[in-house]
């Protein structure tokens, strides 16, 4: 089935082939012309294509006795195109066919030339293209491959004011060389109108295919060439690579590899960054790459390394911007938007591929298998919130907001339910971040302020979005919902969210600093008053006991002695009492965290039980960690000596730390073998004055986790009693604490 605009409409018909018959329907499958037969047979053993230009062009291949034809279904005419080499005596028969045409005035004569790609499979020839005028089918060009060519299509590459042909290749390594070019590479090729190279790039080798496909900045030069690998692991080859091409002369300008063969390739328009390079890899992960080849978007995808994977750009959906269309292995169709967030998916039976057929102002979407006439029409709509993910708009200038106050403010019956919505947006300087929300939860526009809090394009998952989807339930004018998030860069904003006529404005104010003083403010008094209780009897117990160790006897000495454990406790409570309620933040500076958790273990050495070994298993080349040294050292040890206690003097300690795959976290991990905590005590460890161990002061936690804390990082305890405890301290590397 192929959509082809045979009416001249702004819609697609649908060009219907089966084993002997050619039929033109609408888009709901009913027949709008006569049907065209032929013999039994006649498109079922090789590649058949079908389209039209105008209700006077209509066009199907046709293979007969080894040679290729484009048959005109208006005039009933077969135009022949060229006759294959049958060599592979093992198949009988060439296995050659038409594999695309495309129809328009190549060289600005006035007359139309159809350009056709002819591939052949282990019969090795012809490979290439061939152009044929139009009106006499005469052929005009001819540029013969060794290896087969794959899509071409038609782009002004050097600004001449005529399209170029730009196409790549396939390399099967059967023998067949032509023009100098051997299928035993790759190639990225341009022609200009007369089927003669503008210039020929080598670039790969056996068992991989090479498509070519020109791209648009939206800043700089109008285009690019981009030159994608899709293939396979013969002959040692690791993985498939992208290129950039200068669209002058081939020549390679930068390259990249995701370390996977790819399964699929597309060109998809973004608003911001103009064309990007989108590749389904066999780790079933999507990837986006910008026009210097720099990863902006990924996305993982079940079933992109098993069956047939196909993508297509379009405007499926009925948005703004171009989106993807991907059908996986898994028999899934799955529609995203240019940054990889999905929109809708469907299921479908089966491999399937892909075709875009025009409906008015957007795509729909062409599915089936190839060679059947088993294919489905499928019209996408948008699932809310399929992926949590919401796309940001420009910034919208101030006034425009102050104008919706004002206006807000004019109808008085809805005073007192707007009241607090025009306090949201009254005097947007940038203090306050503010996210303008449509009826589908869809970001239309934001401040720079809700960018930084936010750390990029993306609403995070969770609460905000929770938030967003509970206000857009409630009436226009309803109070705004109100709640403290913590983002996932430890930063701490009060959110509200507010229904409006257009759908939700929702607000972010950073409170970072207000709970940090709120949390020391209310400990401070405590810890005054605490000092000042514990000074008194402290003095007095040291007085009375350097008295008692003149006169003391055998017999009183374990009195001294016990008066000696007492005095030190409490100087321990007091000095970790004071340290917990510090209000000094720490003086970050780049530093390496594996040496500060090698010199706090080291600080063990001489203490260690000998029945306690300890594991260092931490990662070489780390990147550096805003850390203020001496805190992070009382943090770690801290942690070093629960777990030594924690295993009786015996057991094993293991220290690791690692990278996260983004590059932005690092985690540094302790993990015992001691007796664990109650499941019942798991949520009390960070409490203040909460001890399991004996003569413990219960500030240890406490104190590593405030440390960990004014660190923007975060602290998590795992453990299961009679097995062990788990910490894992997570830091931000320097340079990402707000991303």
């Amino acid at each position: 089935m192929w959509p082809a605009n045979v009416t001249g409409d702004s819609s697609d018909e649908l060009l219907v082939v089966d084993s002997a018959t050619v039929e033109p329907r609408d888009q709901s499958l009913l027949a709008i012309g006569s049907t065209a037969a032929f013999p039994a047979g006649t498109f079922g053993s090789h590649g058949t294509v079908a389209g039209a230009t105008d209700s006077l062009h209509m066009w199907v291949s046709l293979k007969r006795s080894d040679s290729l034809f484009l048959y005109d279904l208006y005039n009933r005419i077969a135009t022949f195109v060229t006759t294959g080499l049958d060599v592979d005596r093992a198949t009988p028969g060439w296995d050659g066919g038409i594999g695309q045409v495309a129809v328009a005035d190549l060289d600005a004569d006035g007359r139309a030339e159809a350009i056709v790609r002819v591939g052949s499979g282990w019969d090795r020839a012809p490979r290439g293209l061939i152009a044929l005028d139009w009106q006499t089918g005469r052929e005009v060009g001819r540029f013969d491959c060794g290896p087969g060519p794959t899509a071409f299509t038609l782009s002004d590459i050097n600004n001449d004011g005529r399209d170029e042909i730009v196409f790549g290749s396939w390399a099967p390594a059967n023998g067949n060389d032509a023009n100098g070019l051997s299928d035993s590479f790759t190639y990225a090729i341009a022609l200009n109108d007369s089927l003669k190279p503008v210039w020929i790039q080598r670039l790969g080798h056996y068992s991989s295919e090479v498509v070519v496909a020109p791209g648009r900045r939206l800043r700089g030069s109008s285009s690019f060439l981009v030159a994608c690998e899709v293939g396979n692991s013969v002959e040692n080859r690791k993985s498939d690579s992208i290129w950039l091409l200068d669209p002058t002369d081939g020549r390679r300008l930068r390259g990249t590899s995701s370390g996977r063969f790819n399964t699929a390739f597309e060109m998809v328009d973004d608003e911001r960054l103009g064309s990007l390079v989108v590749t389904a890899g066999t780790d079933d992960t999507i990837r986006a790459y910008d026009s210097s080849l720099k990863l902006v978007a990924k996305t993982r995808v079940t079933g992109l390394a098993k069956g047939i994977v196909d993508m297509r750009a379009g405007r499926f959906t009925g948005g703004r911007g171009q989106e993807l269309a991907v059908s996986t292995g898994s028999s899934m169709i799955v529609i995203m938007d240019s940054r990889l967030r999905r929109l809708a998916e469907v299921g479908v039976g089966g491999t399937q591929l892909l075709r875009t057929a025009r409906h008015g102002g957007h795509d729909r979407l062409l599915a089936g298998a190839r060679m059947t006439p088993n294919w489905s029409l499928h019209e996408m709509r948008v699932v809310p919130f399929l992926n949590r993910g919401v796309t940001l708009g420009l910034v919208l200038p101030a006034f425009v907001l102050l104008l919706l106050v004002l206006a807000t403010s004019m109808v008085y019956f809805r005073y007192r339910q707007t009241s607090d919505i025009r306090a949201v947006v009254r005097g947007l300087t940038g203090q306050a971040g503010i996210v303008d929300l449509d009826h589908r939860g869809r970001v239309r526009r934001s401040n720079p302020k809700a960018r930084e809090l936010l750390g990029g394009d993306t609403l995070p998952a969770g609460p905000l979005a929770r938030m967003v989807t509970a206000a857009l339930a409630e009436p226009a004018g309803s109070l705004p919902r109100e709640l403290p998030v913590v983002l996932p860069d430890g930063k701490a904003v009060l959110a509200r969210a507010a229904r409006v006529r257009s759908g939700v404005m929702l607000t972010l104010e950073d409170i970072s600093a207000v709970e940090y003083l709120k949390r020391v403010s209310a400990w401070v008094p405590v810890a005054q008053k605490l000092a000042h209780d514990i000074k008194n009897p402290l003095t007095a117990i040291s007085l009375t006991l350097q008295r008692l160790e003149k006169t003391a006897g055998p017999d009183s000495q374990r009195n001294v002695d016990s008066m000696k454990d007492d005095i030190d406790r409490l100087k321990k409570m007091a000095d970790g009492f004071m340290r917990l309620t510090k209000i000094e933040p720490p003086q970050l500076h780049p530093l390496e965290v594996n040496d500060v958790v090698r010199n706090a273990i080291g600080k063990f050495d001489a203490v260690l039980p000998e029945g306690i070994a300890v594991v260092v298993d931490l990662a070489v080349g780390l990147p550096p960690i805003g850390l203020d040294r001496d805190q992070m050292a009382v943090a770690f040890s801290n942690i070093i000596e629960n777990s030594i206690s924690a295993m009786d003097d015996a057991g094993t300690l293991t220290v690791s730390s690692s990278l996260s795959d983004d590059g932005n976290r690092i985690a540094v991990v302790f993990r015992d073998t001691g007796k664990g905590i109650p499941e019942r005590y798991l949520g009390r460890v960070f409490e203040p004055y909460f001890t399991l161990k004996p003569g413990g002061t219960g500030l240890g936690l406490a104190i590593t986790k405030r440390i960990v804390e004014d660190h923007k990082g975060a602290i998590a305890l795992e453990s299961k009693e009679g097995e062990g405890t788990t910490v894992t301290i997570v830091l931000p590397v320097a340079g990402t604490e707000g991303a």
